[in-house]
């Protein structure tokens, strides 16, 4: 009759004593019969349950390595073991288990390498890739699988003959006990029945204690779940008190596990299935605290059949925790952008690269595994070995390294990396090195053109620091400023700067430790031959570093003095300008007044035809030179940039048509044809200074007439793309090809000739052109010699938003209706003094005179006057002096303001607004016309009225 190991010894306590070594020795045991069945397993590596034993060739692999092993064992005697090394790799231990001289078992110790001979990742690599397993899955079993030494293999083979030895002995014992108490059941001798049941008792102590002492939780349970037997490592794994424990209620015990658990409908399921099936299962159980079992189960067999079940629970969690950062270190080390590898210390010999690695150098994976560092570097003054053995020395020294590296790939290509390798104790592979590689050959490659332009470059490149210290400098320094580099470098940079730029210097570093960049600062630096020269910096900080660019602006900053200087003198030269043709434009308007205003009466008066025309001879060339003194004082203030355009709405073709009707007069007198041709989609308002335009037509057609004996003069407006278009055409002289070039510019005429035959100054046309420009506009000309001339320009259409004003009717009311005024007529000249009495001896207006300010102010406080007429230059006390005194005399007295006009043979807008700002209430330029200088008084007369009714 065959004789099963079960039937001799209680497998659930050798299972657990199985448990306990592996938990010690950290090697996998298992416990197979000799019909196959799997009696005991603990610690098998995933290596051979999901791989070896799973796919075919690798199966059938095992499968011959066991018949092999299977055929020696018979051969053994008690204490022998077998060890082979499997097809697939990986060393195994098998020893007999002999019961009475028969081979009942074997006990496996397996699935381990020894530390003397590295594994063969490339050989596992290779596999992966030919049986078609998940790379990355293989390589992390492959990696857990043990390493042992010889001698502790050796421990372990002897422990675990003690252990079969000791099955083997209880085996037989057992047997024994079987035999004695079948015989005594028989013969009936109580005494030998006794013997071996106290025996079977001392079997089952030391089985008890086996059980005890594994570090695994062991529950023993009957067929209907009812514990059987647990021991204490179980209680301390589930936290069960005491008190459930010994109560043996199966629900309340069953409620306090399922309490702790994440799913405990999916615990219970697992345990009815196993019920339901004879077979060994295995799984985990996931705690709410986070701990993580791994539960084994098998069924419990008598002789009736199944008896219940055996459950094994191991603490993983910490083993889980070591798993999952070994898997989050491989994902890390498979996506690094760095080359990564392990060297084997001592013997140089690469034990692992990551893909970074290989695709850096070019290899196949696991091309490098075994080789020897050195195949990595590249030759440079040294050999590929002997860096290698310089690197390796300091590693040995100092325990790392770090530094540029010159390497070569496979193909041969020579490139740089910058490497740091540091040396620590893996549990497995023992002492390596780690090395992480960074190709930085770009870096290099961008680093020496770097080098070369900073060498090369004129400007004065630096590196600085925010405390006052240059870093590095390129050449341009040495050869600009004649010190050397390092001379430049000991001394703080504020010590080479002129003292009145240091804290302008200063402010600009401040600006830089801001972050703030400094753009065109400029500061004078010492030079070694003790002169200074300027500099014009660029600089950019990046935390305390600042990268700026110096260039030497010296002769630029003298050609600015001198333009300064050049400046000043033609500012002064033009302001001198001014002023002499504000004081020519003062001294002639002055007497023009007076000779414009008698010239004005003289013709009102009854005169002989020869008299009326010596009179307006007179007074033809009086208007004559006052329209050469405006060109000049126009053409004066344009070329300073003193004109300023008014931007008011107004009507082109109202505009046009005034123009021309003040024209028509000297038009008609010359025998010529005047016609308008407006376009009649001209806009009905513009936005612009219709003052100016007006001007700029009225040279164009004052030129026109000059220039044109017979014919006709076109004045044509229309739209065009935006614009207006202005025309003004002559049958006039023409102009020659050569003078056209030059015809818009000042003191041009068509020829030597003109100025003596038709008069006039050449500055029309270029007050026209400047005029024209400002308004944002062009103009040119078009002639031929004798057939005529066309002047265009064109101005942008800017819209008004609102329609223009009506135009002013001027009305001057008839002299009887008014009301006398007491007037008093503050100036210095005689001549302008007779020819105000006699613009006011028609009137009913009394006039009083004063010959200067001081003679102005002694009247104001002895009589009362209505009106003050105050001519600007006056000696003693001028115009406005008297103006602000007469103000504040008021004022001080509380009495009623007077009316103030202003006299001025000054032209100018800005001396209306002095005037204005002083306090007068208006302002006339000489030389005043007689209707102009009664209107003014009808409207001082006004103004009276209206501050006496306010008060």
């Amino acid at each position: 009759m065959t004789i099963s190991l079960t039937e001799l010894v209680d497998i659930r306590q050798v299972q657990a004593l199985a448990d306990a070594l592996y938990h010690a020795a950290g090697i996998p045991i298992g416990i197979i019969g000799v019909d196959g069945k799997i009696l005991v397993a603990t610690g098998w590596q995933d290596i051979c349950t999901r791989f070896h034993r799973v796919h075919e060739v690798t199966r059938k692999r095992c499968h011959e390595c066991d018949q092999i092993m299977a055929q020696r064992l018979p051969h053994l005697a008690a204490g022998q073991w077998v060890e082979y090394k499997c097809h697939n790799g990986l060393w195994d231990i098998a020893i007999p288990i002999l019961v009475d001289g028969l081979h009942l078992a074997t006990c496996f110790l397996g699935q381990f390498f020894y530390e003397d001979e590295q594994p063969n990742r490339a050989f596992f690599c290779q596999q992966a890739r030919q049986f078609g397993f998940d790379e990355r899955e293989y390589l992390q079993a492959f990696e857990r699988v043990p390493i042992f030494s010889r001698t502790k293999v050796q421990a372990i083979i002897e422990y675990n003959i003690q252990l079969v030895s000791l099955l083997s002995t209880m085996g037989l014992a057992n047997k024994q006990l079987k035999q004695d108490m079948r015989r005594m059941e028989g013969e009936g001798n109580h005494l030998l029945r006794r013997q071996a049941e106290e025996l079977l008792r001392k079997n089952s102590e030391l089985m008890q204690a086996t059980f005890e002492s594994t570090r695994d939780g062991i529950l023993v349970v009957d067929k209907e779940g009812g514990v059987i037997r647990a021991n204490q490592r179980f209680r301390d794994m589930w936290r069960i008190p005491h008190s459930i424990m010994t109560e043996g209620r199966d629900e309340r015990l069953l409620g306090f596990v399922l309490d702790q658990l994440v799913n405990p409908d999916a615990f219970v399921q697992k345990v009815a299935q196993l019920y339901q099936a004879d077979a060994i299962d295995s799984d985990l159980v996931v705690f709410k605290d986070g701990r993580l079992f791994e539960r084994y189960s098998a069924p419990l067999s008598d002789k009736q059949g199944l008896a219940g079940r055996v459950w094994v629970f191991t603490d993983i969690t910490e083993r889980k925790r070591v798993e999952d950062a070994l898997r989050l270190r491989d994902e890390i080390l498979q996506n690094l952008a760095e080359g990564v590898f392990l060297v084997q210390a001592d013997k140089g010999i690469i034990l692992y690269a990551n893909p970074m690695m290989e695709r850096m150098f070019g290899y196949d994976p696991d091309e490098l595994m075994g080789r020897h560092v050195a195949i990595l570097n590249a030759p440079t003054t040294l050999s590929p070995v002997e860096t290698a053995q310089e690197i390796i020395a300091e590693l040995n020294q100092k325990g790392s390294w770090s530094g540029e590296i010159c390497n070569q790939k496979k193909n041969g290509e020579v490139f740089w990396c910058h490497a740091v390798v540091s040396t620590f104790l893996h549990p497995i592979m023992g002492r390596v090195w780690v090395s992480i590689h960074q190709d930085i050959s770009e870096k290099k490659r961008l680093q020496e053109e770097l080098n070369q332009f900073f060498t090369l470059m004129d400007d004065m490149l630096c590196i600085a620091d925010t405390h006052g210290y240059f870093r590095r400098l390129n050449p341009a320094w040495e050869r600009t400023l004649g010190y050397t580099l390092n001379e430049l470098t000991s001394r703080p940079f504020t010590s080479f700067i002129h003292p009145e730029d240091v804290n302008a210097t200063r402010q600009a570093i401040e600006e830089l430790r801001g972050q703030n960049p400094v753009y065109n600062l400029t500061n004078r630096y010492l030079c070694k031959d003790g002169s200074f020269l300027w500099l014009e910096w660029r600089a950019v900080p990046v935390g305390n570093v600042v990268y700026a660019a110096a260039r030497d602006i010296t002769q630029r900053m003298h050609i600015q003095e001198e333009l300064q200087q050049a400046k000043e003198l033609a500012e002064a030269a033009a302001k001198a300008k001014g002023d002499f043709l504000a004081a020519m434009s003062h001294e002639i308007r002055t007497p023009m007044n007076v000779v414009m205003g008698l010239s004005d009466v003289l013709l009102e008066m009854d005169l002989s035809d020869s008299q009326r025309q010596i009179v307006q001879t007179m007074h033809h060339s009086g208007n004559a030179l006052l329209g050469v003194i405006n060109d000049v004082l126009d053409f004066s203030r344009i070329d300073a940039g003193r004109i300023t355009l008014n931007q008011v709405a107004f009507s082109p073709r109202q505009m046009v048509q005034e123009t021309t009707r003040l024209m028509q007069m000297a038009i008609e007198e010359k025998g010529l044809i005047l016609v308008e041709r407006l376009s009649s989609d001209l806009p009905d308002s513009l936005l612009g200074d219709d003052g100016r335009l007006r001007q700029v037509l009225i040279n164009l057609l004052g030129n026109a007439i000059k220039f044109t004996s017979q014919g006709r003069i076109e004045v044509l407006v229309s739209p065009l793309e935006g614009e207006l278009l202005f025309q003004v055409r002559d049958t006039g002289i023409g102009i020659s090809p050569e003078t056209r070039a030059t015809i818009f510019e000042q003191f041009v005429q068509a020829d030597a000739g003109i100025t003596r035959t038709f008069g006039g100054t050449g500055l029309g046309l270029a007050i026209s052109r400047r005029l024209v420009e400002l308004m944002g506009g062009r103009i040119w000309v078009e002639s031929q010699v004798g057939e005529g001339s066309c002047f265009s320009f064109t101005l942008p259409i800017q819209l008004a938003s609102q329609a223009p004003l009506p135009p002013v009717i001027e009305e001057v009311l008839p002299m009887e209706d008014e009301v006398g005024l007491d007037i008093l007529l503050v100036e210095d000249s005689l001549d302008n003094q007779l020819l105000f009495q006699v613009y006011l001896q028609k009137t009913p207006h009394r006039l009083v005179m004063a010959n200067d300010g001081m003679a102005a102010m002694e009247w104001i406080q002895r009589q009362k006057f209505d009106l003050i007429l105050m001519d600007i230059q006056m000696p003693v006390m001028d115009g406005y002096a008297t103006t602000r005194a007469i103000r504040h005399w008021e004022q001080r007295s509380q009495h009623p303001p007077m009316v103030i006009i202003a006299l001025s043979a000054h032209a100018s807008i800005d001396k209306k607004q002095d005037s204005l700002s002083v306090g007068c209430d208006d302002h006339l330029t000489k030389p005043i016309k007689k209707r102009d200088f009664l209107k003014a008084i009808q409207w001082a007369r006004q103004k009276i009225n209206e501050n006496r009714s306010v008060r």
